[in-house]
């Protein structure tokens, strides 16, 4: 009787499990992709496209109809995308096509090429250069000036039109007024608007890009911090500035934030909420740059008056209370900012994750610790806050905060199985979700403060976490269902997945073994 109960009891856990992800449809088999920066895209018409790009043999394109059924494969060689000699700025959706603007180097001028995929026949539609930077007299650049500050090009695109923009960073160049370009394009592709940052006089030596936002036709906001550096310091001087390029504007105007001065911003994500019409900002920062600790702050921008409305520090008390429960009074959470979502009546989410990197002589590894999830309501006050314990090691890389913001614009590396580590977060029509890859037994050995580190992936499955009631540590959840042995693993490739917010529709490829063949597979599943 006892096992007869205890079979009732798993099959009404599997139910519930499978019932908060439908599956829709799946894709036959194919080779598992290992290799590039890879990234899916649901079209506005219905189509799926995934696309790998790779530095010496081009792009790979997959694409599926509304139905989910294969149109075309394709590959694309090198030749024609010149790719592999620059960097992956973005890729984007416009007008059923997918779009992907990458920088190149030659000749010691950095350009920005544009490559557009057609998204009914997989074929390219378009592949020229839109802009180089300004060119000049190069000044002397002491060593650790710009340290942490990368003089290139930044891709953005607004996610409510599809007007985009390219803000294009210089350092090294004498002249002050050339240091930064920035450039508006709209749905078509054509340029609307170009200007050049006009120096306010000799106050900054240095330019760092923080983030970008596009709002419609109208205006381009960059986010950048302006500092003079000093050698004998370990403070920089500097300020929290807003370069503003308008509609049909021949100037980039620039707005000093009164953001605190004793700041050192380390990175930030800016992004504009349209109901209230304000940029919201979220940034860390540290008082020296050997302070070992960040602080972290969300901020108010009024982007048409081109001021700072208010700002204030953040922390996710509940998750660091749950935390210290778990695995003691020296072990708070110490999770770094990874993104930043504005919901849809104007209130807001931030995603924090754990992160240490670790540098040798030979490579760097860093570790991707604990999940914090913080909701807060429209007018910036913490509803609650929630903790997904984990612990994940990266091989041979090093990662910034922010660092998945800059994922959803670019796409995510295939490398050393990596790509199936780390977490995503879900902003669902009806629920909020986060998604990793773990083992099973993490989610019971954590009630005794104890998690294993995951390096390889091969016993791991793809588990969801509701973000939603009163549980500061949600319960983990098989995506695809309890596997039917220990020696069957379904991982799922997050890290480059899709989530169409209209149509409740998330795309993702599941690892799996069909027999004989292992492979992956793309599966269209529908929160419920």
């Amino acid at each position: 009787m006892r096992k007869f109960y205890c079979l009732i009891l798993s099959i009404s856990i599997c139910i519930l499990t499978q019932a908060q992800f439908k599956t829709i449809a799946e894709s036959p088999l194919f080779d598992e992709p290992i290799d590039g920066l890879s990234k899916i895209l649901q079209l506005k018409n219905g189509n799926t496209i995934y696309v790998m790009i790779t530095i010496n043999n081009g792009f790979y394109i997959r694409l599926y109809d509304a139905k989910h059924k294969q149109i075309t494969e394709s590959h694309i060689t090198s030749k024609e995308t010149r790719v592999n000699s620059g960097n992956v700025e973005s890729i984007f959706e416009i007008n059923n096509d997918l779009v992907i603007l990458f920088s190149t180097m030659e000749n010691k001028i950095r350009g920005v090429y544009r490559i557009t995929i057609d998204g009914i026949t997989g074929s390219v539609k378009e592949n020229k250069k839109i802009t180089d930077t300004q060119t000049g007299e190069e000044r002397k650049v002491e060593k650790g000036a710009i340290e942490g500050v990368y003089n290139g090009n930044y891709v953005n695109k607004d996610p409510n039109s599809n007007n985009y923009a390219v803000a294009m960073f210089n350092n090294p160049l004498a002249d002050r007024d050339k240091r930064l370009e920035v450039i508006a394009y709209d749905s078509t592709g054509k340029e609307t608007s170009r200007a050049l940052y006009k120096s306010p006089g000799e106050k900054y030596e240095y330019l760092k890009y923080i983030d970008m936002a596009v709002i419609g036709n109208s205006k381009v906001c960059v986010l950048a911090y302006g500092y003079t550096y000093k050698k004998s310091s370990s403070i920089q001087t500097g300020d929290l500035i807003l370069a503003t390029l308008d509609a049909g504007s021949k100037e980039v105007s620039v707005q000093e934030l009164e953001y605190s001065k004793d700041m050192i911003i380390t990175g930030g994500i800016m992004r504009f909420n349209p109901v209230f019409q304000k940029l919201v900002l979220l940034a860390a920062s540290r008082s020296t740059k050997k302070d070992e600790y960040y602080g972290v702050s969300v901020a108010y921008v009024d982007p048409f008056v081109k001021k700072l409305d208010r700002g204030f520090d953040i922390y996710p008390v509940h998750a660091n209370e749950k935390c210290l429960e778990l695995f003691g009074k020296k072990k708070p959470f110490t999770g770094m900012p990874q993104n930043l979502f504005i919901n849809n009546d104007g209130s807001f989410t931030v995603v924090y994750e754990e992160m240490t990197n670790y540098y040798n002589t030979r490579s760097s590894n860093c570790e991707l610790g604990n999940i914090a999830v913080s909701l807060f309501d429209k007018d910036g006050r913490e509803n609650n806050s929630y903790l997904i314990p984990k612990n994940h090691m990266m091989l041979s890389t090093s990662l910034n905060p922010f660092y998945q913001a800059k994922r959803d614009l670019s796409g995510s590396s295939l490398t050393f199985g990596d790509q199936y580590k780390s977490f995503t977060y879900l902003n669902g029509k009806k629920k909020n979700y986060v998604l990793m890859n773990d083992i099973e037994r993490n989610g019971e050995t954590v009630l005794d403060g104890k998690i294993t580190t995951i390096s390889g992936v091969g016993e791991c499955n793809g588990f969801y976490f509701v973000i939603d009631g009163k549980e500061t540590m949600p319960q983990r959840k098989f995506l695809f269902g309890a596997p039917a042995s220990k020696k069957e693993n379904n991982l799922a490739l997050f890290t480059i997945s899709d989530y169409d917010r209209e149509k409740n529709i998330y795309v993702t490829l599941k690892l799996e073994k069909e027999g004989k063949s292992k492979g992956v597979k793309f599966v269209w599943l529908q929160p419920q």
